[in-house]
């Protein structure tokens, strides 16, 4: 792991006075996937490269995941949803272990 892997995080856009643990849960094509510690329902990841930020709803075991926000590329969008498709099952089990079931 890397120094930058467990980073406290700022979030100006909410309240620049908050911090939260945003572990990495991996990295793949210049992407960096995230999962929030102190973070809400429904399931999802934050993925990370250069300017861009996707925040991607995870799904469940009968529903693919999907873009609910993004900052930056959408070119990044897409590869940042294939990404995250390719890994729904390992990315819905971090979620579970950093949350709890769902």
């Amino acid at each position: 792991m890397t120094e930058d892997d467990h980073l406290l995080w700022k979030h100006p856009a909410i309240d620049p006075n908050l911090q939260f643990f945003m572990p990495t849960v991996f990295r793949q094509n210049g992407f960096r996937v995230v999962i929030y510690t102190d973070d809400h329902e429904p399931p999802h990841v934050h993925v990370l490269k250069g300017e861009t930020e996707v925040k991607i709803d995870l799904g469940s075991e009968t529903t693919p995941p999907t873009v609910i926000f993004l900052r930056g590329k959408r070119s990044e969008a897409k590869g940042a949803l294939a990404l995250v498709i390719d890994r729904q099952t390992d990315l819905l089990e971090a979620w579970r272990r950093i949350h709890g079931t769902h």
